[in-house]
């Protein structure tokens, strides 16, 4: 019976911490367009792969154009994905500018669409943020300052800090060692 008990126990502990969800994850963003720069973070719901605007949670990203800064920020701004162009790994954000199909990544204040407002934009061949002619770029305004990088290929546009292990992964490796050792235990007992 006591058996049994420590079975069914072992069992719900792995259950539980197998049952965890994947956490946010914070990138971190340093790009550079001209004279202007941007630093900041973005925080994803942990979804790996192609990302949508919902995946998105949160953001705090600085544009210095040189002499002036200003910052957007999930409480000051929106973002906006467009297509299959943005993705995440455990290691970066990506985004392919060779992608023709209109793929774009927008943060901007106050609104998207905004005219002469802040902005850090990535788009595709097809895609246009400025209302200017398409191609495939990065830019960033601040302050009314707009400056340009073309870019190609598919390009990490933020980093993400080395991985840490879930609560719940350290958990089931402790549930199994324990078991590990109660189980030796016993067979030296009854030797």
């Amino acid at each position: 019976m006591r058996s049994l008990l420590t079975s069914a126990a072992l069992l719900c502990v792995i259950a539980i911490s197998s049952s965890a969800y994947a956490a946010d994850i914070t990138y971190t963003i340093h790009d550079v367009f001209g004279s202007n720069s941007v630093n900041g973070t973005i925080t994803t719901d942990g979804d790996l792969g192609i990302l949508s605007t919902a995946d998105i949670t949160g953001f705090s990203i600085t544009l210095n154009d040189g002499t002036n800064t200003d910052s957007i920020t999930s409480a000051n701004a929106q973002k906006f994905i467009r297509g299959s162009s943005v993705t995440a790994t455990g290691t970066g954000l990506f985004f392919d500018f060779d992608n023709p199909k209109g793929d774009l990544l927008v943060f901007q204040k106050p609104t998207i669409g905004a005219a002469g407002k802040n902005v850090l934009c990535y788009q595709d061949a097809v895609a246009n943020c400025t209302g200017g002619t398409p191609s495939t770029e990065a830019f960033a305004e601040a302050n009314g300052v707009i400056q340009f990088d073309i870019r190609s290929g598919v390009a990490e546009i933020a980093s993400a800090p080395s991985a840490v292990p879930e609560p719940s992964s350290v958990v089931l490796l402790g549930t199994g060692l324990f078991g590990f050792a109660g189980a030796a235990r016993r067979k030296f007992l009854k030797v």
